[in-house]
């Protein structure tokens, strides 16, 4: 904790594309998770150890989709690793901590043209709450999402500000009872 580099890595994948990390996180073991994009319309989330030695890949090919970021990832109390992103369309991957992949959902309303999802966190039992905005007649409203750790959806909710105009959640946390 001196301020010297400890270690550098660089990713390159076997075709190399433009690729940019959003996101980095540390497991309880020093693992760096980071999630990115590249240029050819996927993400990737990869992990280095203590020591920078690549862990593990997961790159997710997404076609017809432009503008692909992961919006969010976080690390729940067991070291999984979960990843939102969207664009048109919202994903949610949960990887375990040593890149096994336990589930993936798509959420996209067939009653709005355009959702995408900014925020999530996690509660003490490992339920995912995400949150973003639905577009519904060129207004956006909150939409938020809880799933168990299983990745089964809970309970879904629309909210529409008294204004009646556009509402788009930042962040989401949830309650010290949680």
């Amino acid at each position: 904790l001196d301020g010297n580099l400890q270690w550098e890595n660089e990713y390159v994948p076997d075709e190399y594309y433009e690729n940019f990390g959003v996101t980095i996180n540390v497991d309880a073991r020093g693992n760096a998770v980071i999630s990115g994009t590249n240029t050819e319309e996927s993400i990737t989330t990869l992990s280095y150890n203590a020591i920078g030695k690549e862990q593990w890949v997961h790159t997710e090919m997404l076609s017809d989709v432009a503008d692909i970021y992961p919006t969010h990832q976080l690390l729940d109390n067991n070291d999984n690793i979960i990843v939102v992103h969207s664009a048109g369309e919202s994903n949610i991957y949960k990887y375990q901590s040593d890149g096994a992949q336990l589930w993936h959902r798509s959420f996209k309303s067939p009653q709005f043209s355009d959702n995408q999802l900014y925020a999530m966190t996690t509660d003490k039992q490992g339920n995912i709450y995400v949150t973003g905005r639905c577009n519904e007649n060129k207004q956006n409203d909150f939409y938020t999402i809880k799933y168990n750790s299983a990745g089964e959806e809970l309970w879904h909710t629309r909210y529409d500000g008294d204004s009646h105009r556009d509402d788009v959640p930042v962040a989401i946390t949830v309650d010290e009872k949680n």
